[in-house]
């Protein structure tokens, strides 16, 4: 039965899936993601008490890579982990593109009460260390800032 369905919509000229990048940008376009592979639970709450700190989508590295990942899993597996940056990793979806920037300063996390900052940094000064963007049939990724220059401008500060 679904091979004939496939044989009909193959002969249609259809696509049976589209591609996970496909599938990915689009529920995920406008949205943010922290990469992790750990976080304390002290960190995780202290996110939540930020303005917008619970919009955040998590992914926890630990567990990639699954049998069958789903978009997000694939595109962090294949395309943000292999940037080899420390995590946490901060990562703002645009239509077709990936801003990636490490929460690291030294050896330590960045505060969330911090995010807000650094998201303002990373959109109004394009302070990112890493841009993977969507070239219709791959993603393309293009090293930015050096893994050490982590340093944002807080809001109201002048060029």
């Amino acid at each position: 039965m679904w091979r004939l369905l496939r044989k009909t919509a193959d002969r249609l000229g259809q696509k049976r899936v589209r591609p996970l990048e496909e599938r990915f940008f689009r529920r995920f376009c406008g949205r943010t993601l922290i990469v992790h592979k750990g976080l304390d639970l002290e960190w995780i709450e202290g996110l939540l008490k930020v303005g917008g700190g619970g919009g955040h989508f998590r992914i926890d590295a630990r567990h990639l890579p699954s049998h069958r990942p789903t978009p997000v899993e694939w595109v962090v597996q294949q395309h943000v982990l292999p940037l080899a940056l420390p995590t946490p990793l901060l990562v703002t979806v645009g239509d077709r593109s990936l801003a990636v920037r490490h929460l690291r300063r030294g050896h330590h996390i960045f505060d969330p009460a911090e995010i807000p900052s650094i998201l303002e940094d990373m959109g109004k000064h394009n302070r990112v260390h890493a841009r993977i963007v969507y070239r219709g049939d791959c993603l393309m990724s293009e090293t930015m800032l050096a893994v050490t220059d982590n340093d944002y401008e807080l809001p109201g500060e002048t060029d």
